[in-house]
Order: structure tokens, then sequence, then C-alpha cells
């Protein structure tokens, strides 16, 4: 893959309000207007091999211990109806060197993707194909032979995203704090009953790009299961990666597999596991209701060689 020039990421567009407020904090500086030209910002990053390169190229000071400043970086943002896409440019062709080769940033990225509710971040390599780094990795090749417009831009990934259906898989990293540890503070590990606040959280994010907040006024989803087997514990502070993944697929219900890693050190950890059981019921009548082909179609793919998803 050549140099990279960009981190682009593809939004909900009703997360917009909240990506504004999160980049004037990251930058220090309003950016509220920020759909009407580019503006700078700089992002704190943990080390690796490529930030510290970076580091002592551009004799940069550590004012956090363990994370260097990098940038600037020069961010704009294209919003249209459904979607928005937010581009992240490199300065320099050593930023793009960064971009291409430092994990740490990949992962800041990542996590601020999270945060954003992005339903895809891709690495533009400058060229027709761009490298998917969350929530899937893979290459995706768009159309050829023209200069693509931001919206038409936005509309091929959005297609590639649907495409490949990938919030069928779905993670978000949580730091573990002293408010997860049990009442009474005996215990230095997590208190069993935060496991369900966690995967409570991890759904919550998942609920937004898969359009279930507010964009289907006449559906809800409610929890008929839950099963969650605990197999270590997790020290505090800390931090743990909860991994949703839909499993099955009925008339009305949509079952997820949930995984919980430690993923505060080096070596991630498996520390327990489980299943959910949503059931798709009418916002009026509170009855169940098949789910609808749109929600499906993100989380699902579609129908290979005729075969269908298994049925519950």
């Amino acid at each position: 893959m050549n140099e990279a020039s960009c981190f682009e990421f593809l939004l909900p567009a009703s997360s917009l309000d909240a990506l504004r407020v999160s980049l004037s904090a990251i930058s220090g500086e309003s950016l509220q207007a920020l759909d009407e030209k580019p503006q700078s910002l700089s992002l704190h990053v943990p080390l690796d091999a490529a930030v510290t390169t970076y580091a002592h190229e551009y004799d940069e000071a550590f004012p956090i211990p363990g994370q260097l400043r990098i940038g600037p970086l020069w961010a704009s943002l294209c919003s249209f109806e459904r979607v928005a896409l937010l581009r992240l440019s490199a300065s320099s062709p050593a930023m793009s060197i960064l971009f291409r080769d430092s994990g740490a940033v990949q992962q800041t990225l990542k996590a601020l993707a999270q945060e954003w509710s992005a339903l895809a971040l891709f690495l533009d390599s400058g060229a027709a194909q761009v490298q998917q780094l969350w929530p899937g990795d893979g290459a995706v090749t768009l159309p050829a032979g023209q200069a693509l417009t931001p919206q038409a831009r936005a509309a091929s990934l959005l297609e590639t995203v649907t495409a490949q259906a990938p919030l069928r898989r779905f993670e978000l990293v949580i730091p573990v704090t002293e408010e997860d540890r049990p009442e009474d503070k005996f215990s230095h590990h997590v208190n069993n009953a935060r496991y369900a606040v966690f995967i409570n959280r991890t759904l919550q994010r998942w609920y937004v790009p898969m359009g279930l907040r507010g964009a289907l006024p006449d559906f809800s989803a409610m929890m008929a299961r839950s099963e969650y087997d605990f197999l270590h514990e997790v020290a505090v502070p800390g931090e743990v990666t909860c991994l949703l993944q839909v499993s099955r697929v009925g008339r009305s219900s949509l079952e997820h597999r949930v995984e919980m890693w430690s993923t505060g050190t080096s070596d991630a950890r498996l520390v327990g596991r489980g299943r959910l059981v949503h059931v798709g019921i009418d916002r009026q009548t509170r009855k169940s209701r098949p789910w609808p082909p749109e929600v499906l179609a993100l989380c699902w793919p579609a129908k290979a060689a005729g075969s269908a998803p298994p049925v519950a």
C-alpha cells in the first residue's frame, strides 16, 4: 500500500453534534464551522516505535508521560442526509508514514471511531483502494476511472459497509475504574454486576449506527434473555473490550454472542462469554414483530449461493 494521506470516518448524521463537541475538546478550539473549511487539530497518542521516531525527528516534548502530541492534522467534514465523512489529513510526508506504520495512532483513531459511533474507519492510500481498519480489516476498492466527489465517496463507502455487513460484529473498549469495584471496596477486581453494565453500554453504542435510536419510530427491541459465564477476574484499574456478534436471526429474534476480553495489558485474555436474545416489538401494540430489512442488512451478510441465515 502507498503512503497514507488521511483517515476517513464514515459517520451517521445523528452523531455530528457530539462529534463537533468531541473534536473541540481535543483541539481546544471551537470546530462548529468544521464543515465550512478545513481546520487544524492535534492528537495525543501512546508511544510506539513509529511515534518515538517521529518525536525524535521533530524534537517534540512529552507533556503527558508515555504519550506524544502529533499534528497538526487537517480536519474536514462533508455532511449529507444520512451520513457524514470526516477526513483527518496528514500535514507532512512524515505524518503520512506515521499514519501508515504506527499501531498506536491507528488504535487511537479506532477508539475515536467507537466513541463517535462511526460506521467505519478507513486508512486512505490516496488511490482507488483504501484499507478498512474498523470495524473490520480489509481492502476496499472504490469505483475507478473517475474523481469521486465527497458525496460520491461517502455513498460508495456506505454501500461497501452495508454489503460487508460489518455491524454483525461490534466491539467497544471500556476503561475500568474504581467505580467498578464492589461497593464495600474490599476486593480490587471488577464487581460481577458491572459486566452487565459493560454489555449494556456496548449495546447502546451498537444501536446508533444500526438505526435503533430514533430512525425507526415504529420499531423497538426488548431483551428477552441474557446469559454470562465468568471465566477470570479483571483487576482495577484496567480495561476491557466487549465484543458483540450477531449469531442467529429468527422471525422476531436476534441472538448475540458476547465475549469480554481484558485488554489493559500487552496480553489480551478472554475473561467471560455469554449470549443475548433481542426480540423486535411494535412500539404501539408492544407485540413481537420481524426485524426491519434495513436493520438486518447492516448486521447479517446477504444470502450466499442461495442459502439463508439460520433461523432460531
